[in-house]
């Protein structure tokens, strides 16, 4: 059944919006109507008024539970109230009642009876009761066993067994001879003349370790102070090369000479003092001499390679030059400029 909300109205007609029929013209089509009534329940119109519960008329169900009813489940004519019941104490059992006092006469019937001598519940002669046998108490348990006493007991591994059966600690100590003392008496001397002429030992030792790592620089820096040159020894050296002879120096210039350890290859390390820049060296020397050159830029200094294995630069107001025989590639020439 369409409903209201399902109808839509377009140019004068109705129509179905679910299924796009056309139902008439809107002003002669009515909307149908639902049913008043569906499966027992009736469909109440827009304008009837909601009733109340207290309008509607009440059920024969309400009737009956408005109000408690007493319970009609037993039949009161044929109950009778139970008596109150007696306290246990005023309570006499049938057997109490029918006991009597025993009298002279019953007393000597049954001592007259004859009975067996297996019963002696209603003889009136006193019974004696034989001593029973007490047992003997049973001996006190055993303490228990603790785990060092266990331990004792199982059998013992091979390792404790030469813990146990080692003696090395009960033997004598042997003095062993040392070195020092064995060298002592092989060259006759005392020990405390051996000790002095090792401490003396070590000491020219590492004097002439420290002439070979520090002297260089002291005599570098005591030749920069008497040339008045911020001069300094190279912090990388090419392998094979080793500084040669006394340390040059004139007024404004310091020469460092370092010769090869296997054969007659040398260069040196001329550090002057100047007032040129980078281009000034460029025009002033390269240019000037008209040398062929490479230029290099490494950590903020222009290095100019000249001949081949030459090379020249200017940093804080010294000019360098590291000139000679000694081969040396446009690698480690870089390096020794980064190291000064």
């Amino acid at each position: 059944m369409s409903n209201q909300n399902d109808i839509i109205e377009l140019n004068g007609y109705k129509y179905d919006a679910k299924t796009g029929a056309m139902l008439g013209k809107a002003d002669t089509y009515q909307t149908p109507s639902l049913p008043k009534s569906i499966d027992g329940f009736n469909r109440r119109s827009r304008n009837q008024p909601v009733k109340t519960l207290s309008s509607k008329k009440p059920s024969p169900s309400q009737n009956v539970h408005q109000k408690t009813s007493r319970s009609k489940t037993l039949m009161r004519h044929t109950v009778k109230k139970p008596d109150t019941q007696k306290s246990t104490d005023q309570i006499e059992s049938p057997l109490q009642k029918r006991t009597l006092a025993p009298t002279p006469q019953r007393i000597e019937r049954a001592n007259q009876s004859n009975l067996s001598p297996h019963v002696s519940k209603f003889s009136s002669a006193s019974t004696t009761v034989a001593p029973m046998k007490v047992r003997e108490a049973p001996s006190p348990q055993a303490a228990p066993i603790k785990a060092e006493e266990k331990r004792a007991l199982l059998p013992l591994s091979p390792f404790d067994m030469a813990l146990q059966n080692a003696k090395s600690h009960e033997q004598k100590h042997i003095n062993s001879t040392s070195f020092r003392k064995k060298i002592t008496k092989r060259l006759r001397v005392s020990p405390r003349a051996a000790s002095i002429t090792a401490g003396i030992a070590v000491m020219i030792f590492g004097g002439i370790f420290f002439a070979n790592q520090y002297m260089p620089s002291l005599s570098v820096r005591l030749a920069a102070a008497r040339a008045g040159v911020e001069a300094q020894i190279p912090g990388y050296r090419p392998s094979g090369f080793s500084l040669s002879g006394p340390i040059e120096y004139s007024t404004g210039q310091i020469t460092l000479q370092y010769q090869s350890n296997s054969d007659d290859r040398s260069f040196r390390v001329v550090q002057k003092k100047t007032d040129w820049n980078s281009q000034s060296l460029l025009d002033n020397f390269i240019a000037a001499e008209d040398k062929s050159f490479q230029t290099f830029q490494d950590k903020g200094k222009t290095i100019y390679i000249y001949d081949g294995n030459n090379a020249t630069w200017v940093s804080g107001g010294v000019w360098y030059q590291v000139e000679g025989e000694a081969s040396l590639n446009s690698d480690q020439l870089l390096r020794i400029a980064n190291g000064l």
